[in-house]
């Protein structure tokens, strides 16, 4: 991880967008020199940065917008993560707070603006699916989850009291979705970076980057901005299986009984490789990269505009 960034004063911004949240880095180094690649965590000094996005006192706005069957809270605890009875009421969910748990409210850009505001902001900047989730954990050295990585990005924002983060290096860089790394065993892992992120301080961590933390003596709320942007992997695949879907050639199967005679290897070789040159001769990398836009959410893309005066001038009178 490079050298850390330090920071003092609250930006006068009336939003948050990628620049404010990273502050004071610049986005030409944090795309340069981080994104995808290694953490950055950002220790400004100071505890009201994010009172424009979150407060502690709103968090109990969120649990009372997860809707009358809390299908957007889950109470994590033991490396657990479990849904809330339908039934419940908030006082219950407090009460597995109280017992050491985890409050995680889901997916909440939908429910509070400032969150929605700058997943939205942020999703556009890097054309990428973006949400919020915020954790709420009691003091004492609690701990949600055991060390583990995510198969998207995170920008980690600190809004109320302290959490201790230790980060253990990177297993398989930059996982796809069935390579995560969970480690079940206490202690096993090995951590190479331990911190402490105060309120109003930042962490990002690029997928596959090991990590766990564990309160101090203070609960703790912090926000977490998931990011999942579109990969070569996403965009090629896309375009392979449409051609699958008009080619019948690539759902025929194999030559019966294949497994058990060697012989038929020269015959599947064959298909193989004309098959693949199929693939080559079809895929266009222009449209593919003209589709890529279309595997982005839509509120994640940037707004058109100016469009209704040409149609409007085109139109025949009535």
């Amino acid at each position: 991880m490079q050298a850390d960034h330090q920071a003092s004063g609250t930006a006068n911004a009336p939003g948050f967008d990628l620049a404010r949240l990273i502050a004071p880095t610049p986005e030409e180094d944090f795309f340069r020199d981080h994104w995808e690649q290694r953490p950055l965590l950002v220790q400004r000094h100071d505890r009201g940065f994010y009172a424009d996005l979150l407060t502690l006192d709103n968090f109990d706005s969120l649990l009372d917008r997860s809707g009358p069957d809390h299908a957007g809270l889950r109470v994590v605890a033991g490396g657990r993560m479990d849904p809330v009875a339908p039934e419940a009421t908030l006082a219950d969910v407090y009460d597995n707070f109280r017992h050491g748990a985890t409050l995680l409210a889901r997916h909440v850009s939908s429910s509070w603006e400032p969150l929605g505001l700058l997943s939205r902001s942020l999703g556009r900047t890097v054309s990428a699916e973006v949400w919020a989730n915020c954790y709420l954990t009691p003091g004492g050295r609690a701990q949600g989850f055991s060390p583990h990585c995510d198969n998207h990005d995170v920008f980690v924002a600190q809004i109320h009291g302290t959490k201790r983060w230790r980060l253990y290096g990177v297993r398989h860089e930059l996982p796809l979705e069935g390579r995560m790394f969970k480690e079940s065993r206490v202690g096993a892992a090995r951590f190479e970076k331990e911190f402490t992120l105060e309120a109003g301080d930042l962490l990002y961590l690029p997928r596959g980057v090991i990590h766990a933390a564990v309160t101090e003596e203070e609960a703790s709320l912090h926000c977490t901005i998931g990011v999942k942007p579109v990969l070569w992997s996403h965009v090629i695949e896309e375009a392979v299986r449409g051609l699958f879907d008009e080619d019948v050639a690539f759902r025929r199967a194999l030559p019966t009984g294949f497994a058990e005679r060697p012989e038929s290897a020269q015959e599947m070789t064959a298909t193989i490789e004309r098959l693949v040159a199929t693939l080559a001769e079809r895929l266009s990398p222009q449209e593919m990269a003209q589709r890529a836009r279309s595997l982005v959410p839509t509120s994640q893309r940037g707004r058109l505009h100016g469009l209704a005066a040409p149609q409007q001038a085109a139109a025949p009178d009535a």
